[in-house]
């Protein structure tokens, strides 16, 4: 199970990349976002698992229900209001539609592996280092198959 998380990962972050551009670079930290400075938090990006249920399956096989989480983070300076967040918040959200509906087309490139992917759901904004960083959090589940 352990490779099929880490292919699941690597191709999710593989597709995140291509889609965000140049711009964005991956965190460094990724379960505790909030440690990632105001530098290298400008525009980026994660993917990691949450948790995983068992899913009905068919014989010779187990087939889980996994949860991610992509993570997109930004900056915002100081302003009289809160135009810089709304235009970071619209700007991140736009491009978690772009990643979700990516990876449901494509099976997040392991369409052997891959089942399906889908439930997407996007916590409240979070605003942290004396608000200067926004975090945006899109949950979904994979769903996928190994022969046992």
């Amino acid at each position: 199970m352990a490779t099929i998380v880490q292919d699941i990962i690597t191709q999710s972050k593989s597709i995140a990349s291509t889609l965000l551009g140049a711009s964005y670079k991956e965190l460094r930290f990724v379960y505790t976002v909030e440690r990632n400075d105001i530098r290298s938090a400008e525009k980026g990006y994660s993917v990691r698992p949450l948790s995983a249920t068992p899913a009905e399956s068919v014989t010779r096989v187990y087939t889980l229900d996994h949860g991610f989480e992509f993570i997109l983070t930004d900056t915002i300076g100081r302003s009289d209001d809160d135009s810089q967040r709304t235009d970071a918040l619209n700007t991140m959200y736009d491009k978690a539609d772009e990643y979700f509906k990516q990876i449901i087309n494509t099976k997040i490139n392991l369409p052997s592996v891959v089942l399906l992917v889908s439930s997407p759901s996007i916590s409240e904004p979070e605003f942290v280092l004396d608000n200067k960083l926004v975090i945006l959090r899109m949950q979904y589940t994979v769903k996928y198959r190994s022969a046992l």
